[in-house]
């Protein structure tokens, strides 16, 4: 996750929704792979985080259902500077395939 692209995809959520932050899709009791396929996340490759632990870096998340099933926005709070990029990062493992696009569902 290029500092670049997620200050751009955090003015872009401030555009649509009112808020600086990150677009995420988040379903209890479901693994990854499984949220891929059923929220059909349109990404051709994704980075997984749990929930417990992006709060616990101090970021607060947001249901946003007008999005989509499933659909969440980590909220920053103001434009993102390095030391929260890095923070966002820090809570992501590395970037994998989208299990919908590799699987055609």
């Amino acid at each position: 996750m290029a500092s670049e692209s997620l200050i751009g995809n955090s003015q872009q959520t401030k555009d649509i929704d009112g808020h600086f932050g990150i677009s995420v899709w988040s379903v209890p009791d479901l693994a990854a792979d499984e949220i891929a396929n059923v929220c059909r996340i349109p990404h051709g490759r994704i980075r997984v985080a749990t929930v417990g632990d992006i709060r616990a870096a101090g970021f607060t998340i947001i249901s946003t259902p007008e999005h989509g099933y499933g659909h969440h926005n980590i909220v920053l709070g103001s434009l993102p500077d390095e030391a929260t990029c890095d923070r966002l990062r820090s809570v992501f493992h590395d970037e994998r395939d989208n299990p919908r696009k590799t699987t055609g569902a």
